[in-house]
């Protein structure tokens, strides 16, 4: 899977911890995923719209106050692997029909939160994930926490749903596709790196 200009924008600034960021430098890094200068130009008028990052004086950003528990949870990417455990074919499902969708700033804040969790949606506002997480259920009502999404989404591991269901379940996840994704982005950068 390879990086959106959001992904390389937040990354950046919560990389540079505290220090601010130049345009030119989230549009050189862009490029190595041949994502257009305009497109990264967009994706910081809408980041800071949301708070995520903010202006630090001319043509330079920085993270904004509405990012610091999203920034909090990234830093724990790093140990995210020692974070999984064996599974045993069941799953973590999330229900949110009841929460409601017409306030966007909290819709888009429990997407991200779902994306981030790696939750794919089965319906609308019904997502899952492989129950492989250490903690299961609590682990991820706590990430919700710490990314901001509602306490009141309903969270539960589910299994045999059965039939043509499990063939869906299965078509989420493309595993393949995932590897060979994340060994082109380390190449790109290794690329990048060496330059």
């Amino acid at each position: 899977m390879r990086p959106n200009a959001k992904k390389i924008v937040l990354g950046m600034v919560y990389a540079r911890g505290g220090e601010p960021v130049s345009v030119r430098d989230f549009i050189v890094a862009a490029k190595l995923f041949d994502i257009a200068a305009n497109t990264v130009r967009v994706t910081l008028v809408r980041l800071s719209a949301d708070g995520l990052i903010q202006a630090s004086g001319r043509g330079a950003y920085r993270l904004g106050p509405a990012a610091e528990n999203l920034a909090g949870y990234a830093a724990d990417w790093h140990g995210a692997e020692a974070q999984l455990g064996e599974w045993s074919g069941d799953y973590l499902l999330v229900h949110a029909g009841h929460l409601g969708r017409s306030d966007r700033k909290v819709l888009r804040r429990r997407e991200r939160a779902m994306n981030l969790c790696g939750l794919q949606p089965l319906e609308r506002d019904l997502y899952l994930r492989p129950n492989n997480l250490k903690g299961g259920v609590a682990n991820l009502r706590y990430r919700f926490e710490r990314l901001g999404a509602e306490a009141e989404l309903i969270v539960c591991v589910a299994a045999s749903f059965g039939g043509e269901m499990d063939s869906r379940i299965a078509s989420l996840w493309n595993g393949k596709a995932l590897n060979s994704g994340y060994v082109e982005t380390s190449q790109r950068i290794e690329s990048w790196l060496k330059t």
